[in-house]
């Protein structure tokens, strides 16, 4: 659908949104010639008033601030705009009053362009960090998304965003100037009053919200419009375009407007002075400060990964670990994160930290092109320990399982949460599930159908890793992770047994994959748009490099280490450079700067660190001899 339609959806024009509104005016359709734009050519006298278009006039002559009430419904509005040269930055936060829920959109409108830069939810925010995740402005089609919405995933943050550009036309202007020939304060103090008393707007203020309603749709749609209508125009993202997203706090720093420039409302409660985190986190602070929260085997336990004190925490994993423990107990909003970018940028290590601090058992799960979803969730094996066997819906826990977490076996069971649940409550259950289940046994008794990592991590939590997502070829193994990833009903089906499998609240997925590489293909745009956060890895900065060898590789002589160290890391990042520059594939890895370094330990005094480099990096990058020459030619000015 084209954007300007999106913007002028008949869904904002119907009867439900005038609830709110309705009380101010005589009708919310007008004929009257009077309250049209002299921009309208009157082939269709009719002008109807636009709820987003109202509500952001509103909030502006309101003084940014704005309750809206309705059946069953109270909502509080806030926005902050700011106008610079180049960019109108709008923040609009909703407070619902009923449930408590706090949401705020924002949306950034480049003025040179008359392009939407940013259009997404900030859904979390402190002074060091920021996540944000799409803003679907929803379409006809799209009945259950405007259900929750609340009516304000209709355009309303972007509408604020275009107000200070037109308002600068001149009817508007002299529809404001000369109000009851006062003003714009008159203005201000009738609708205030009116709005304190929910009372009807005099006629001369239900005009001029006419006029300016008319003027605006006249401008931007282009529809049945005078000689004299110029056009405004305004070009939005695809709702599939992840690069309105600005999860970057330095980025987001250069949209918010200093104070000169506000052009409404107040910018205090987003600004950030310092992105400088006060206190550096250790890698042994990770667990306390982010555990789920979630008990485990002992078994399982073993499983949850330890985390070398050489590691260094990026700033990409303190802003997923905030964003999944803000929203852990709603349906996995934050826990389907993807991580892409070149061999060796740390995609896996970063899973594995993800699992350490969450203190939730990994499994790493390799793909190649041949994985197939009975790869997933399991194939039929000869039952050699007389094992029982679980098919169908009903999923039988294990004793060890039922006496150390009753609470969950008992969720396993029959999908009710009882906090005060107690161990023979459960056996109870067990044995009126087993009764029921006796004669429905489908898989014959020699077999059983064998439990894998994925199986397991959705059934009773854990971190899944999938690597090498985009080596992935089969599409019914991309329509079972789609499932699986939905955020409003995640289960996984087990095929061979028809069993559904609710997504437990403590299963994190990972996908980590490089890009632009031999065998890789696009990932499915169903399964890109599942994962909420994406993240592109680079190369750690050299000091970074530095710091972690120098803790990862302990064979080195410490009276040579910084001086020496500090060679290879410098040679290593200008090889990886060129390799960047020429597109090339990429083995110079962090995995082969530690096997150079620690090579070079072992043999220390016996090899040079160039003749070390021959075994580990040189012919390790390629098998072209041109490019081996140029990265030997870098390394032989260091060495």
């Amino acid at each position: 659908m084209d954007f300007k339609k999106k913007l002028f959806n008949t869904d904002f024009y119907k009867s439900e949104n005038y609830e709110y509104i309705s009380k101010f005016f005589d009708d919310t359709t007008s004929k009257d010639a009077n309250s049209m734009s002299s921009y309208n050519s009157m082939r269709v006298a009719r002008n109807s008033l636009h709820f987003p278009i109202v509500t952001a006039l509103l909030l502006l002559f309101n003084n940014g601030k704005l309750s809206m009430k309705g059946q069953g419904v109270s909502f509080d509005l806030s926005c902050s705009i700011g106008n610079t040269t180049d960019s109108v930055t709008a923040i609009l936060k909703i407070e619902d009053n009923y449930s408590s829920i706090t949401r705020r959109q924002m949306c950034v409108f480049n003025k040179n362009t008359h392009n939407i830069t940013v259009l997404c939810e900030i859904s979390s925010f402190n002074g060091g960090s920021i996540v944000t995740t799409p803003y679907h402005l929803y379409n006809e089609d799209d009945r259950k998304r405007k259900k929750q919405s609340g009516f304000f995933d209709n355009g309303l943050v972007i509408w604020l965003a275009l107000l200070p550009l037109i308002i600068e036309d001149s009817e508007v202007q002299v529809q404001v100037s000369s109000y009851k020939g006062k003003g714009a304060v008159k203005l201000c103090d009738d609708l205030n009053e009116a709005i304190t008393l929910d009372a009807l707007f005099n006629s001369e203020l239900q005009k001029l919200f006419f006029i300016c309603n008319d003027n605006i749709y006249r401008r931007i749609s282009q529809s049945y419009i005078t000689s004299e209508c110029e056009p405004f125009d305004v070009n939005g993202p695809d709702e599939k375009d992840l690069s309105v997203l600005v999860n970057d706090i330095e980025l987001y720093r250069t949209y918010i407007p200093t104070t000169k420039n506000i052009f409404l409302g107040d910018f205090s409660n987003y600004t950030v002075t310092s992105t400088k985190r006060t206190k550096k986190i250790k890698v042994c602070d990770l667990p306390a400060k982010y555990n789920f929260g979630y008990k485990f085997s002992p078994e399982k336990e073993k499983l949850i990964p330890k985390l070398e004190d050489w590691y260094i925490i990026p700033k990409e994993l303190e802003k997923i670990l905030i964003s999944i423990n803000a929203y852990k107990n709603r349906n996995a909003q934050f826990q389907n994160i993807l991580l892409y970018g070149r061999a060796g940028t740390g995609k896996s290590k970063m899973a594995e930290a993800i699992a350490y601090a969450l203190q939730l058992p990994y499994y790493p799960i390799n793909l190649n092109p041949n994985t197939d979803e009975v790869q997933l969730t399991g194939t039929y094996a000869p039952n050699v320990n007389g094992v029982s066997c679980s098919t169908g819906e009903v999923y039988i826990p294990t004793l060890e399982e039922i006496n150390f977490d009753p609470i969950g076996a008992y969720r396993k069971l029959t999908g009710v949460v009882d906090e005060k649940v107690t161990e023979d409550r459960v056996y109870q259950k067990l044995v009126e599930k087993l009764s029921k289940k006796e004669k429905k046994e489908s898989v014959n008794s020699d077999f059983i159908i064998t439990q894998t990592p994925l199986v397991e991590a959705v059934r009773n939590g854990g971190l899944v890793e999938l690597q090498e997502l985009t080596l992935v070829k089969d599409p019914a193994m991309l329509g079972m992770l789609n499932s699986l990833m939905d955020c409003e009903n995640p289960f996984l089906t087990v095929p061979q047994t028809g069993e559904t499998i609710k997504r437990h609240p403590a299963c994190v997925i990972i996908g980590t994959t490089n890009v632009d590489y031999a065998g890789c293909r696009p990932l499915n745009i169903a399964t890109k748009d599942r994962f909420k956060l994406h993240f592109k890895l680079e190369n750690p900065k050299p000091k970074d490099i530095l710091e972690r060898v120098k803790k990862k590789c302990t064979l080195f002589p410490d009276d040579k280490k910084h001086s020496v160290l500090k060679q290879f890391v410098d040679a290593f990042c200008e090889i990886v450079k060129l390799r960047e520059a020429n597109e090339e594939e990429d083995s110079a890895t962090m995995r082969a700067l530690y096997d150079w370094v620690d090579y070079y330990s072992a043999l220390y005094g016996v090899i040079t660190p160039l003749e070390a480099s021959e075994d580990t990096i040189i012919n390790r990058l390629s098998f072209d001899e041109e490019e081996q020459l140029e990265a030997r030619a870098i390394l032989q000015k260091y060495f």
